[in-house]
Formats: structure tokens, sequence, C-alpha cells
């Protein structure tokens, strides 16, 4: 009674089918060796021992594969599914399209998972439900990489229709306004995903703050280039990014992503910046200093009460006294040891924003 056809995920009650694989092996010497893979985790192991068997990158491919089910029902179904995740993986990581980083997004049952290659080794990672997979998504990465989503994953999903926009060293907003409120799916230059939620009652009310945070940790992050690479003409030219903003439209049970930058600088309406500083204190606790039209409010000496200060203070410069959002637009975590490698990737920044306005928006709305 449902039309769930998929083998890892099938009929109402999801079910995997897929429960016992024999695998047998034959080298180029024309030796047998066998393997059993047992249980709910019986493709996933069976998956990731055949990754590898090569790596993403080398010249060779990965083995032929001869695939054949011998149940009492579904027999054909469950191998052509079989075959297919095989080939879209193979395509994935050997086909040349994609970088060997890429996360390959696949659910079985109700849970998904990411299979992604880390210090040439393929890792397979449980992320939960859909609904929790934005947490993962958002994770720092330590090389450029996009997202690929198994062809039975729900193609009516925002997070499949912005996968095949994501572009390698800029930054990329996508939103979509609804009833008032607006989702902001922001896409950093190595591919990580952070998801903000906000009012939205016009749109260049909430993009250009988020514009201006954009360029200021631009200008920060192009500054620790230069003190990685004293050398100018050695800093590499994906340091150099660019923002780029798309507006999720959806019609029917289809979502269409058009580029929309609806941003006008000169027009935008009249707020004040407030700005963040993170530092480490003794203990290594990371702490924030916030500035409101040059006043500083310390986290080291207010504690708890931080926000609330910070709070009354901004009511006290809106003469409306409107509890409306407010934004952080400039964040400096030069002092938070975060930095590694080429520096602080942008979704770190980002991890704190949403953090610091979420505090900060809760205690407007109680002071």
């Amino acid at each position: 009674m449902s039309d769930r056809t998929d083998s890892l995920g099938y009929s109402g009650m999801k079910k995997n089918l897929i429960v016992n694989i024999q695998q047998v092996v034959v080298n180029s010497w024309g030796e047998l060796s066998t393997h059993c893979y047992d249980g709910e985790s019986a493709l996933l192991r069976c998956l990731r021992d055949y990754l590898q068997m090569v790596l993403p990158g080398s010249k060779n491919k990965p083995p032929q594969l001869s695939i054949h089910c011998f149940c009492a029902s579904r027999a054909a179904a469950i191998t052509r599914r079989v075959e297919e995740l095989f080939q879209d993986i193979s395509h994935c990581f050997y086909g040349g399209h994609y970088p060997k980083e890429t996360r390959y997004i696949l659910e079985i049952r109700r849970d998904c998972y990411a299979i992604q290659f880390i210090d040439q080794l393929p890792c397979i990672e449980n992320i939960g439900r859909k609904k929790d997979m934005l947490e993962y998504l958002g994770n720092k990465q330590p090389a450029y990489s996009p997202l690929y989503f198994d062809r039975f994953f729900q193609t009516n999903n925002r997070l499949h229709s912005i996968s095949k926009y994501i572009e390698p060293n800029t930054i990329q907003v996508f939103y979509q306004c609804e009833n008032k409120l607006a989702d902001v799916y922001i896409v950093d230059e190595k591919g990580s995903l952070i998801l903000f939620k906000t009012p939205c009652l016009d749109k260049a009310n909430f993009l250009t703050p988020l514009d201006l945070f954009f360029q200021s940790i631009l200008f920060r992050q192009n500054s620790e280039s230069l003190d990685i690479h004293s050398d100018l003409s050695s800093t590499p030219q994906e340091n150099i990014q660019t923002v780029d903003y798309f507006e999720i439209k959806q019609e029917r049970k289809k979502f269409n992503i058009v580029t929309n930058n609806p941003i006008n600088h000169n027009g935008c309406p009249n707020f004040f910046n407030v700005q963040a500083i993170g530092s480490r204190n003794e203990n290594g606790q990371l702490l924030f200093n916030i500035f409101c039209d040059q006043k500083e409010f310390s986290e080291q000496d207010l504690g708890e009460d931080l926000f609330n200060h910070v709070a009354v203070h901004i009511l006290l410069r809106r003469q409306s006294k409107e509890r409306y959002p407010c934004y952080i637009t400039d964040l400096d975590l030069s002092q938070s040891n975060e930095q590694r490698g080429d520096g602080i990737q942008t979704s770190r920044y980002l991890f704190y924003k949403k953090r610091l306005e979420s505090a900060l928006n809760n205690a407007l709305l109680r002071v």
C-alpha cells in the first residue's frame, strides 16, 4: 500500500531488503576469495571494502562487478538497485567529474549515510535522519567537498536542488521566502552548508547585513592568506572568492533556483554595525567581546548577562523600540585558535555568527 519501491527503504515501513551479501573475488592470477556480510549494515561494509580496493585518482579502475540476487521475491529489483548504487558511486569517485573528497549521501531505511574518502580511506558515517543531516553538512572540510545525492534520495528536496549548483572557491547564498520567513542556505568555499532561518519582510533587509558580514570576513581571510603566503606572488588564486545569491522558488513539488541578488548598499536600511571578537581565556574557553557604536561589552566581565546588556543598548538606539532581528555584521576569530593551514573556513565564521545572533535575538525578546 505504498509507492516506496527502493530496495533500501521498501514500502511504508522503509525496510532494507538487503541483509546478506556473499562476495566472491577473482584476482588477476585467477585466485578466489570469499567474504560474507550479514545484517543491516551488510551493504555498507561490502561497499567500504570495495572502495578500498582502488583509490580515487589512481590510474586503475574499480573491479568489474557481476551482481545476482536469488531471493524468492523482488530479486530483479534488488539486483538492479545494487547495480545502480555501485554505478553511481563509481561515477562519483572514479568518473573524473568530482573531487575524491566528495560526500556521497545515501539513505538506508530511515537513516542517512555519508560516504567520503578521508586521508585516502573510504569512510561511511551515519548522519541520522534527514532532519538531522544539516549539522553534518555544516562541518568544516579539509578540501573542497561537493555533495552527491543518491538517485533514490528525495528528488524534490531543496538540498538535492542546491547540490547541483555548488562550486568551489566561492560563497553561495540560496534563500527562499515564504509566509514572512526565510530559509537561507549558505555554501562556503569548501562545500560546507549552513542553514539560517530569519524573518523576511523584505529580501534586502536580511541579505544586506549578511553581505556586509561576508565582505568583512573575506577581507580577513585574504589578510590571513597574505600572512601565510608572505610573498604576494605565491598567494593561491583560489583564495579569492566571490559571493553569489540565488532564490529558491517552489512550483508545485519542484524547486527551481534562479540567480537573484536584491542587495543595494546605497539604499539599504539605516542600521548600525555589530562586531564580535572571539578569544580564548586561560582555560581555553572561547569568549566574545561585542561592539555596538564603539561601545564594548565583554563576556569576560558580564558572563551570562552579556547578551542582555547588548540587547538593552540596541533597544535604546531604536526610536521605534521594535524588537526586530539584529545581525552580526563583522566577526574576528583571529585569536580563537581556529586557524589551521590556509586560514579559517567560512563555515566556522557562520557557525559562530548563527550562535551569537540566536543568543542576541533571544535576549531582545526578553529584556
